[in-house]
């Protein structure tokens, strides 16, 4: 894991002054922590995890509709959903395929819908 923080810090070396490089190479060993016990996690799953980013070309939101919302639920600025064009996707949704064991694989779970932010 070093070795990657490492070459992130030398590739960056040029570009940051050097009392930013060891806060660098800190979030460097994070990152790489983090992703690599995200990975280890999702490895024992058997189900298929789907990122889901709606095509933005001509989308038009409906207040209805329940697979896109403009309401984010961290940083709420909007209380309601609202139909109306669609501006560009905020973060993309999550879909679970399958179950633990590694059945129904044909089943989607909409763990979370994307975000879409509308033009006013």
């Amino acid at each position: 894991m070093s070795s990657l923080s490492e070459i992130l810090l030398e590739l960056a070396c040029t570009l940051i002054q050097p009392e930013k490089q060891k806060q660098l190479k800190t979030h460097a060993e994070n990152a790489v922590s983090s992703a690599i016990a995200f990975a280890q996690l999702i490895a024992g799953q058997r189900t298929v995890y789907q990122v889901c980013v709606p095509p933005v070309m001509g989308l038009v939101k409906d207040a209805d509709a329940s697979e896109l919302t403009n309401v984010d639920e961290e940083f709420s600025e909007d209380v309601d959903e609202r139909s109306g064009p669609v501006w560009y996707v905020g973060y993309p949704g999550l879909i679970k395929w399958g179950d633990s064991v590694g059945q129904r694989m044909t089943e989607g779970v909409v763990l979370m819908n994307p975000f879409v932010v509308l033009k006013e």
